[in-house]
């Protein structure tokens, strides 16, 4: 009985050393940005499973950030809701099953008033990754 308490004390330390070595390595950074125009503002709600980031109204020009570490498990997922003018929408802002992001330590997103843009850093350019009413744009 002991050697088996032994080895779930040492799978426990290594699951948690390696939970722990992502907070150097492993921190993630999301940021949201009102890109929609001059006088008009961006009410965003952002949140996981786990954690509810609060309502925040953006400004043209302001952005929310936020940072994490991704679980265990490679399952952590955030989504938005944005909502001005009319328009109000919900999208995912970071999944870890997405190869993008989880290679990613910042993840950039732009709300503008045909849709969500996203950062590819390899281009260094943003492009329309959904269309305010839609899922996914096409071809991305």
């Amino acid at each position: 009985m002991t050697r088996y308490n032994n080895s779930l004390v040492l799978i426990l330390v290594l699951a948690l050393a390696l939970n722990e070595s992502r907070v150097v390595i492993g921190r993630q950074h999301v940021y949201v940005g009102n890109d929609l125009g001059e006088g008009l503002t961006l009410n965003l709600h952002c949140k996981s499973k786990d954690d509810d980031l609060g309502a925040h109204v953006l400004s043209y020009g302001q952005n929310q950030t936020w940072g994490f570490r991704t679980n265990l498990f490679g399952t952590t997922l955030f989504w938005c809701n944005f909502q001005w003018g009319n328009v109000s929408d919900s999208h995912e802002v970071y999944n870890a099953q997405e190869t993008e992001m989880r290679k990613r330590i910042n993840t950039h997103w732009l709300s503008r008033q045909d849709g969500l843009y996203y950062y590819y850093h390899d281009a260094e350019e943003y492009e329309l990754q959904y269309k305010w009413g839609t899922t996914k744009t096409k071809g991305n």
